[in-house]
């Protein structure tokens, strides 16, 4: 088999979502180096996303996407994240935490802390239930993309509230328009929490920087991100805290 008839076989099996190098050197009957290659050669095509082990469908930061496409991305990175973020909350905080997959991630750092948790976020809520941590849904409409509650329900509800920190994903940070979001409503309810938050935080990894979605939902200036690594042309940005 030629490396182009290969590489589309992958691009097949793609379209579930994530690939594993085991799996594909068995079923093209190759060596998992020769895989390692294709993979790379892919990634500079902009078809894929490396993972560890395996590799990911390219996602488009300016569309919506699936949150089952998103959480087999980047999991250490997320992971790293998410613990980073749990170590900023304090005992007697009231903090707000969205959908996003690297949010889910500091859930069960926070099962010792005497805080009140507030949710839009499906996932987050069935997360908090694994480690029997109070949790607050603030309900609203049901988005299976992305299993967030939006809408009139959900805003009127926030309006109740005001938080001490609260932990939002985005897909794109963009010097120039912001953080931005593909969805207009979810858009909305992140604009909405950071006016009502004492100290806002974006949790993101690597990726989403030099990225811009649709809806812009906050001047960078608004918020600190988390993340695993600072892109160079970002070193300049004091709202940063990035794993050492």
């Amino acid at each position: 088999m030629l490396p182009f008839e290969r590489q589309n076989k992958i691009i097949e099996q793609l379209e579930n979502g994530i690939v594993f190098i085991t799996d594909l050197a068995k079923s093209l009957d190759v060596s998992e180096i020769t895989i390692r290659r294709d993979l790379k050669a892919l990634e500079s095509e902009g078809k894929l996303v490396l993972l560890h082990g395996g590799a990911a469908k390219k996602i488009d930061t300016s569309r919506e996407t699936a949150i089952s496409q998103r959480q087999g991305l980047y999991p250490t990175e997320k992971e790293k994240i998410g613990k980073i973020a749990a170590n900023v909350v304090e005992d007697g905080d009231v903090i707000f935490i969205d959908s996003g997959t690297t949010n889910v991630t500091m859930i069960k750092h926070l099962a010792n802390k005497d805080i009140s948790i507030v949710t839009n976020g499906f996932k987050t809520i069935e997360e908090a239930l694994k480690y029997d941590i109070p949790i607050t849904s603030i309900g609203g409409e049901l988005k299976k993309e992305t299993m967030a509650f939006v809408g009139a329900i959900t805003s009127r509800v926030l309006n109740m509230y005001t938080f001490d920190k609260c932990f939002l994903g985005a897909n794109g940070i963009d010097k120039e328009f912001g953080f931005s979001n593909a969805d207009p409503n979810e858009s909305l309810i992140k604009e909405q929490v950071i006016k009502r938050t004492q100290k806002a935080y974006i949790l993101a990894d690597h990726s989403k920087f030099n990225a811009r979605s649709v809806f812009k939902f906050s001047d960078l200036d608004n918020a600190t991100v988390i993340t695993d690594q600072v892109p160079e042309d970002f070193k300049d940005i004091t709202n940063v805290i990035v794993e050492e």
